[in-house]
């Protein structure tokens, strides 16, 4: 049996708050959403996930697992209109050399992002590789209902414009 790394769950799981929906979409070869599935709790969401990786993998074929960083009112939409807390904060960092306005090097991202949350006494981030870049997630030990998230949110992506980041 396929397993998540610990690491992966603890993450997914403190990055969701403790109620409502939510959401994951998978994609396999060639970038189409395949799956759009609610779910009831994490670590539903954890276990669907660890099986469908095992299966990608057997067929020789991992899928790309993407999750909501939030819960919802409903299993209806993942749509932001429908979020109702959110327990983390997230950048999604592309690095491409081949493109402008992206960082070049993992190493020039990571040195980006250290000094932008030196700069405003945020503390270091949990990232992962997202394939094609880096993901920063700063968890919270309380959900925040999406107003309030969104206004905290709106700062740090002004903070972060401010920098250059």
């Amino acid at each position: 049996m396929f397993s998540l790394g610990e690491d992966e769950k603890k993450l997914v799981e403190a990055a969701l708050p403790d109620k409502g929906e939510y959401f994951w979409l998978v994609r396999f070869k060639g970038g189409k959403v395949d799956y759009n599935e609610a779910f009831t709790s994490p670590a539903e969401l954890i276990g669907a996930a660890e099986g469908l990786l095992e299966e990608g993998i057997k067929k020789g074929e991992p899928p790309n697992l993407h999750y909501a960083v939030a819960s919802f009112s409903s299993d209806t939409s993942r749509k932001d209109v429908n979020a109702t807390h959110h327990q983390a904060f997230y950048v999604d960092i592309d690095v491409r050399s081949d493109k402008d306005n992206h960082y070049k090097t993992e190493t020039e991202a990571i040195t980006a992002y250290q000094n932008f949350c030196d700069s405003f006494g945020l503390p270091i981030p949990t990232s992962v590789r997202s394939g094609g870049g880096l993901h920063l997630y700063w968890t919270l030990k309380e959900p925040l209902e999406t107003k309030d998230w969104k206004e905290v949110a709106q700062q740090l992506q002004f903070a972060a414009q401010l920098k250059g980041f």
